[in-house]
C-alpha cells in the first residue's frame, strides 16, 4: 500500500509540473504579464508548489522560457 501511495504522489507531482510548464508557455505566447502567482493560478497549483525547493529545476525551466 505505501508503494502505491508513493507512486500516486509522484504521478500527481509530474502532472502539476507539466501543468506549470504548459501554463508558462501559454502566458508567454499570449503576452500575459508574468507573475508567479498568476502562473500558479493558471496551472491550478499553489505558489508553494512552485517555490518548493524540491522543484527548483521547474522554476529554472520557467525562467529559461521567459528569457528565450
Amino acid at each position: 500500500m505505501p508503494d502505491q501511495l508513493l507512486e500516486h504522489n509522484r504521478l500527481v507531482s509530474q502532472q502539476k509540473r507539466a501543468a506549470v510548464l504548459r501554463a508558462a508557455e501559454v502566458m508567454i505566447d499570449q503576452g500575459v504579464a508574468f507573475h508567479w502567482t498568476t502562473l500558479a493560478r493558471r496551472a491550478r497549483v499553489s505558489v508553494k508548489f512552485i517555490n518548493d525547493p524540491k522543484h527548483r529545476d521547474l522554476k529554472e525551466q520557467v525562467k529559461q522560457k521567459l528569457a528565450a
